[in-house]
């Protein structure tokens, strides 16, 4: 058996005719049925990450709102209990105020009785008034009263400790006043020689000013007040504290009936 040429040639030619045949009408559809296969797939991949963004989107937006109505729901939990702490508070004012009434009603009674009580003690509050009435008359022996008791004010300035003095001290930065009373009038030598006592004492911030006024009920004596501070030298602190042991002993009188 011979080599034919010509059909060998043939059977090549035949060859690139079949494949320029499968290429153009099998491979290619194949390919482009492949492609959109592809696309199909890449475009429902893509659909489904974006409905994956978009339920997580309502997740997140659900959970928002969940902790929302959570909180919303501890606010009015504890509205509830602050309501509810209210009303236990009213219930105790209630409670206190009628014990307070019944305080009162025992305090006027016990009142009724330290009247009553006023003879039994007539003794005691004669002797503690001599007593007090005598150191007052002591102090103010020998010397014309009101000088006198300028200079028992003067000694009670004299006689204030550190802390009392570093108080008064802080008041005069804000207040800027010191008001002086006295029972009498003062002369120009009593006014000089309080206030310069006065400056020797306390700090005086600029434009501090002292006022000295008359107070007939100081019964004797004077009286230095700045803020809530005062001091004084006066027969009216005398009868406070004579009112101040008949009130103890009043006290004591009715504990002890």
């Amino acid at each position: 058996m011979g080599f034919d040429l010509i059909t060998f040639l043939a059977q090549i030619v035949n060859l690139f005719v079949l494949v320029w045949l499968l290429k153009r009408f099998l491979y290619r559809p194949i390919l482009e049925v492949i492609e959109k296969r592809q696309q199909e797939i890449r475009d429902k991949v893509q659909l489904a990450d974006t409905l994956k963004k978009q339920v997580e989107k309502e997740q997140k937006k659900w959970e928002a709102q969940k902790a929302a109505y959570i909180l919303e729901h501890q606010k009015e939990l504890s509205q509830l209990v602050q309501e509810l702490e209210e009303k236990k508070k009213e219930g105790l004012a209630e409670i206190k105020s009628s014990l307070q009434r019944q305080r009162l009603k025992m305090q006027n009674d016990l009142l009724a009785e330290r009247t009553a009580l006023h003879t039994d003690i007539g003794d005691f509050i004669a002797k503690d008034f001599m007593h007090l009435a005598g150191n007052a008359l002591k102090e103010l022996s020998n010397c014309c009263p009101l000088d006198q008791a300028v200079r028992l004010f003067l000694k009670s300035l004299k006689n204030l400790d550190k802390k009392e003095i570093k108080k008064i001290n802080i008041i005069l930065r804000n207040q800027k006043v010191i008001f002086v009373s006295s029972s009498d009038t003062l002369d120009k030598n009593q006014t000089r020689e309080i206030t310069k006592t006065i400056q020797k004492i306390f700090t005086l911030p600029p434009k501090c000013k002292i006022s000295f006024e008359v107070v007939p009920e100081l019964i004797l004596g004077l009286e230095m007040r700045t803020g809530d501070i005062s001091i004084d030298w006066s027969l009216r602190s005398y009868l406070d504290t004579l009112n101040a042991n008949l009130d103890a002993t009043l006290a004591n009188i009715i504990a002890e009936k």
